[in-house]
């Protein structure tokens, strides 16, 4: 019996969800500029471009694929060893 009116409640529930909540909404983007390495010593700046999406799995849940593609430059880095 418990369990029966939870179910209830729980069907209730998703049923009363306003429309205008059920309204599926998604957006895509595509970005791109210039990485400048500020704290690293071994790599030069260079582009960086990606995309990402924005889909909702539910009202109040939604996920965001993001790819990001990045190319720096070859630095070169200085390793001194102790005591030389």
């Amino acid at each position: 019996m418990k369990f029966r009116i939870v179910l209830l409640i729980l069907l209730l529930s998703v049923v009363m969800i306003s429309p205008a909540a059920q309204a599926f909404r998604f957006s895509v983007g595509a970005f791109g500029g210039l990485n400048l390495p500020s704290a690293q010593e071994d790599t030069k700046s260079g582009t960086v471009m990606g995309l990402k999406a924005r889909i909702p799995v539910t009202t109040y849940l939604a996920g965001e694929p993001n790819y990001t593609y990045l190319k720096n430059g070859d630095g070169e880095a200085k390793v001194e060893r102790l005591g030389d």
